[in-house]
């Protein structure tokens, strides 16, 4: 069964990307890997770009927010192995 990811309703900043993943990464006790896991995210997100691959550098940035959002609210729930 697929989760449904819910998408963002605003054009989502770097900043609060890498917010939401520290914060989820915070959840999951993996605080002091939390920057290399943004930057990891923000480095996939430009390669992708960069070769074409992406629907637009804003639309990357709103799907991985989205991405992550629904991972930190399904983790809140208690699924701690989202799946989607």
């Amino acid at each position: 069964m697929k989760n449904k990811i819910k998408h963002t309703e605003h054009n989502v900043t770097v900043h609060e990307l890498v917010n939401k993943i520290v914060e989820l990464q915070d959840k999951k006790n993996n605080r002091d890997f939390a920057h290399s896991y943004a930057l990891g995210t923000l480095q996939a997100i430009i390669d992708w770009e960069v070769k074409g691959y992406s629907s637009g550098l804003q639309d990357a940035l709103n799907r991985a927010y989205s991405t992550v959002e629904a991972e930190l609210d399904a983790f809140n729930k208690g699924v701690h192995a989202y799946q989607s």
